[in-house]
C-alpha cells in the first residue's frame, strides 16, 4: 500500500541522505548542503509555509521517498510538483506515485494544473511527463549551476482536463496523511 505521510522533523537525516545521493541530486533544481542543521532549518521553513506541503512516501509502511506540492494556489487552482524514490530497491514505485499524485491534486484538492521545471537532462522524467500528458511551455538556457556546469531548464504543465481523460490511471490512489 502506498501512503504519503506528513514530514515531519525526525525525517530530516533520512531526507538528507536520500538527497545527497548523486543520481538524485543530479535530477534536482537545487543543490544540497549536507547539513542535518540547514536540513532542519529547510524544515522549519517550509512547515510555516502555506504555498508548500510536503510528504514522506511510503510503500507497505516503509519510508522509500519524498514528495511535494510547491507555490500552491489555491485561488487560481494550480501547484507545481515534485518527488524522488530514495531507496533504489522501489525505484520501480516511482511509476504508480505520479499518477496517484496526479488524482489527489485533480480530483480531491479540484485543482485545474500542475507545473514544474525540469533539468534538460533529467530525460527519464521527462519521457515520463509525456506519457503522462505535460507539454513543454518553456525552456530556459544554461539556468542553473551543477557541479560547476550551466544545465538548460525545461518548464512544463500538465492541465487537469488532459490528465482526467486518461482511464487506465484512474485505479491509482494512495492514502494522504
Amino acid at each position: 500500500m502506498l501512503e504519503m505521510k506528513k514530514l515531519e522533523r525526525e525525517h530530516m537525516q533520512l531526507l538528507l541522505d536520500w538527497r545527497t545521493q548523486a543520481n538524485i541530486q543530479d535530477a534536482m533544481l537545487t543543490e544540497v548542503n549536507p547539513s542535518l542543521e540547514n536540513q532542519f532549518k529547510w524544515f522549519e521553513s517550509i512547515s510555516s509555509d502555506p504555498k508548500k506541503k510536503h510528504w514522506l512516501i511510503t510503500y507497505n509502511s516503509t519510508p522509500i521517498g519524498a514528495l511535494n506540492l510547491d507555490q500552491i494556489d489555491c485561488d487560481l487552482k494550480k501547484c507545481s510538483a515534485g518527488f524522488y524514490i530514495g531507496e533504489k530497491q522501489y525505484s520501480s514505485v516511482g511509476a504508480i506515485v505520479l499518477p496517484c499524485l496526479y488524482n489527489y491534486v485533480f480530483q480531491t484538492l479540484g485543482f485545474r494544473k500542475i507545473y514544474g521545471s525540469v533539468v534538460s537532462t533529467n530525460k527519464t522524467i521527462l519521457k515520463i511527463h509525456q506519457l503522462h500528458g505535460y507539454r513543454e511551455v518553456g525552456y530556459l538556457e544554461k539556468d542553473i549551476e551543477k557541479n560547476g556546469e550551466y544545465i538548460d531548464v525545461i518548464i512544463v504543465e500538465l492541465m487537469a482536463d488532459v490528465w482526467l481523460n486518461k482511464e487506465k490511471y484512474k485505479k491509482y490512489n494512495a492514502k494522504w496523511h
